[in-house]
This record gives structure tokens, sequence and C-alpha cells, in this order.
């Protein structure tokens, strides 16, 4: 490790990397993507090597930037969607239109409550008419007991991790996410996004850097999970008129199209340059 030597730090975990780098006088560019860290003493100490050893930051979203700064030197750089990602999908665009039949509504997450698992079920309770698809990142045993007692509807499917996605989205007619905001703000959100892609109306929080994908009323949005009602209403809404679907539809995937590889690669040569 050398003097003129540049460390990129992707995440504030590897904080040991930051230090021996300050020690040598090196450049330190951090890349921030989260801000819910558990417990709040490991979280305060990471950032604060953070803040001690970075010559510039570097996050994944507006909200993340302004609630967790580290230094004066900071960089947007928004998470992308990779190329082959985003060709797969626009190839898929006939095949969609073509496909879809009834009407899914579609979550990805982790197995945690926090991320609006319960909420997602309440949704799926009182909507018999869609039909509601989960893909969780978990395995088919971890499932099963995390719903071991609970009721679910015939028209809620579930299933584990998965290596391909495209199916789903390709299948599907809005993408949710239903995070507790008092619990877990989402950084920025890139299943999202890659509904997005697809073309899919998005409903999200009102807070984090997730509300940077979505614009109110014109490709998604904005509403606490808790209000399972208002959710409701929301995607009736959109099932139920065809032109402010297709409105809202064109909205997601031009609003994808800022995402983009080319557009990380050239922030970034900029920002390591600079």
């Amino acid at each position: 490790m050398r003097r003129e030597d540049t460390i990129y730090i992707n995440t504030v975990l590897p904080f040991g990397a930051a230090v021996a780098g300050k020690l040598r006088g090196c450049k330190i560019i951090y890349h921030i993507h989260e801000t819910s860290l558990k417990p709040e003493i490991f979280k305060k100490f990471l950032f604060g090597i953070a803040r001690l050893t970075a010559s510039k930051g570097v996050f994944v979203s507006n909200y993340l930037m302004e609630k967790e700064p580290i230094v004066k030197n900071q960089v947007l750089l928004y998470n992308f969607l990779e190329r082959e990602f985003a060709e797969k999908a626009d190839q898929s665009y006939m095949h969609t239109m073509q496909g879809k039949t009834d009407p899914i509504i579609l979550m990805i997450c982790s197995l945690k409550s926090y991320k609006g698992v319960n909420e997602f079920v309440k949704l799926a309770e009182i909507n018999s008419t869609y039909i509601f698809k989960l893909v969780l990142n978990a395995s088919q045993k971890e499932i099963d007991a995390y719903f071991k007692n609970k009721t679910v509807p015939g028209h809620l499917k579930m299933y584990p991790a998965q290596e391909d996605m495209h199916s789903f989205y390709r299948e599907a007619s809005i993408i949710v996410n239903l995070s507790r905001p008092e619990q877990w703000v989402e950084a920025f959100g890139l299943t999202i996004l890659e509904g997005m892609r697809y073309r899919l109306p998005a409903i999200v929080p009102p807070v984090g850097g997730i509300t940077e994908l979505v614009n109110e009323n014109k490709n998604g949005f904005l509403i606490n999970s808790a209000d399972v009602y208002e959710l409701s209403g929301k995607i009736h809404y959109l099932m139920c008129n065809e032109e402010i679907y297709r409105s809202f539809s064109e909205s997601a995937y031009h609003k994808s199209l800022l995402f983009s590889e080319s557009y990380f690669e050239e922030t970034c040569i900029r920002m390591i340059s600079n």
C-alpha cells in the first residue's frame, strides 16, 4: 500500500482497510449503501471511523447523503441496472404484453416482519380478486417455519430465494415495497427499479431513498404500509383504469432508463478523476 494509492471501500463494514489506508496517507473513498445498521452503538462506531478516515463519500441516494454525511466532499451515485438485465427486460416487452392474464401484485424482500411481510398477507386477505406473489430471500424451510401458525389466503403464492427473477417481473402488474418506515428505511430499492424496467407501477414507503425512484401519482404511490386500505385502494385504482395504468407503466419505464450502466460508469470515472 503506497501513499499515492486510492482505497475504495464498498459499505462501512471494512473499517480496517480505512484505518490502514489513513495511516499510510492514501485517498479513501467510502461508498455508503445503508443507514439501518444494528445495534446503534455498532453503527456509530462504523460511521465514526468513516468520518475520521474518508477523503470522499459516495452515496446511493440523496436521502442517505443528507442523513449520514461523513465528509464535505460527497457524491451522489445511484445504483443501476446492469446492461444484461436491462436488455433482457426490454426484449421481453412484447411477450409481457401478450402473456399477462391475471393481475399479479409482486413483492420481493427478506423474511423479516419489518420488511412488511405481514402487511402483504393482510393486503392479500382484503383483495381476493388479485393474485399476490411474495418472493422471499429465504429457504422454503424458513418460510414454512415463519408461517407455521399463520393463515395464508390461497391466492397468495410464496417463493423461496430465486436465482432468476425475470419471470416474476414479466408476469406482474404492480410491484410493492411495504417496509415499515419506523423500523427500516430503504436507502435505495433495487428490486423496485428492476420492476420499473418491466414497466411496473410501484407502491413504496413515503420515506427513504426509495422515494427518489417513485414520483407520486405518476409512476406509483408513496404510502405507509400500515395503511393497508389505502394501499388496497391504489391497487384497485390502477388495475381498474386501463389508460391510467398504461400512463403509470410507461412513466415507470422511462424513469428506469436514468439508472443505466453507462450512467454509473461515467459518474465513477468523473468521481475517481477529481
